[in-house]
């Protein structure tokens, strides 16, 4: 795809040419967190390894975040002065890459929804995939139309959606790594339920926090009567 790109000239190639390469680097990196994720604790780690997930989602979505202002500076000089692309060798390229997105895409489907690691990876993947459509819809109207700077503003649209998506991944990560009480979790009614029960005389210094995004932890003082 990079050889591709400086061929045909297409700035939203080369942009697809390093979103790939930056998906498998975070591929890597979620590959190894989830291994040393799954080690045992010991005494000095004794709720064990598992937000090296966390780690890597942050790390991850963080690189997301860069490469999208990234191609919006590139999108912009390209507006300012397009460029003549060789849309034949674009589709080409293209369609190639958008064929492994889309089998990398399918094959992270299922866990993506159960750990924020993997998701972070998917989302590289799936950012990919419309990058690769954008640039094949992008190279076919510049091949009838000669819309050159079509593949400017598409590398803005997909610089947007990255930033949305990745922005929700960096917001759970911090909020689990800073030890923010799950939303999900009622915590004043946990506490009023506790306070019911008859040999409870008080409750106090009262904390819930996550471990990651499946395990949540309650600690409290409890005062009997």
């Amino acid at each position: 795809e990079v050889i591709g790109g400086l061929l045909s000239g297409s700035l939203a190639l080369l942009s697809d040419a390093k979103h790939n390469l930056n998906d498998t680097i975070s591929i890597i990196i979620s590959y190894f967190a989830n291994k040393i994720s799954h080690r045992q604790q010991t005494a000095s780690h004794t709720f064990g390894y598992k937000r090296a997930e966390i780690l890597a989602a942050l790390f991850n979505a963080s690189v997301l975040f860069a490469v999208a202002f990234f191609l919006f500076k590139e999108a912009a000089h390209r507006l300012i002065e397009p460029e003549e692309i060789r849309t034949g060798l674009l589709l080409i390229v293209a369609s190639v890459g958008l064929a492994g997105n889309l089998i990398s895409v399918f094959l992270l489907h299922a866990d993506s929804h159960k750990s924020l690691n993997v998701k972070s990876a998917y989302l590289h993947l799936m950012a990919d995939t419309f990058s690769s459509v954008a640039v094949i819809l992008g190279g076919l109207a510049m091949h009838f139309w000669g819309w050159r700077r079509l593949d400017s503003i598409l590398t803005v649209l997909i610089g947007i959606y990255i930033l949305k998506e990745s922005y929700g991944i960096i917001s759970q990560a911090v909020s689990i790594l800073m030890q923010q009480a799950p939303n999900e979790l009622a915590i004043g009614e946990i506490r009023q339920e506790i306070e019911k029960m008859e040999a409870v005389q008080s409750l106090h210094h009262v904390h819930f926090w996550q471990l990651n995004e499946a395990e949540s932890f309650f600690e409290a003082h409890v005062e009997l009567a």
